[in-house]
């Protein structure tokens, strides 16, 4: 039984130590591509995002169109539809005033967000 116990306990250390070490190694890789890695940058370009509804366009480019607007850059936001199909236009209202909020919180002027339905 103490044998058993023995083997267990050499075959447990010796899992979690080759685990230990494979973590490190496939971190340690993970890092060297990140270093590598060339990140898109803005400047201050003029920038047009096209979005098919209100929050696709904040969730997906809303980091690119701060970092246009704090270097200097403008931002035009075009939306294509509302989202809703037959709900009602009290809904998709709610849904345009809270779009509109969040890209003036990112610094989108009101007068450069259109919304195209």
């Amino acid at each position: 039984m103490k044998r058993i116990i023995k083997i267990l306990l050499i075959f447990a250390v010796s899992f979690y130590s080759l685990s230990g070490i494979s973590i490190i190694y496939l971190h340690s890789e993970i890092n060297d591509y990140a270093k590598d890695k060339e990140y898109i940058t803005a400047n201050d370009d003029n920038i047009c995002i096209i979005a098919a509804h209100q929050d696709d366009g904040v969730i997906m480019a809303s980091g690119y169109a701060m970092q246009t607007i704090k270097n200097g850059g403008s931002v035009d936001v075009f939306l294509m539809f509302d989202g809703e199909a037959g709900n009602g236009r009290k809904r998709n209202k709610i849904r345009a005033s809270e779009s509109i909020r969040a890209w003036e919180l990112i610094g989108v002027e009101r007068k450069r967000i259109h919304f195209l339905d």
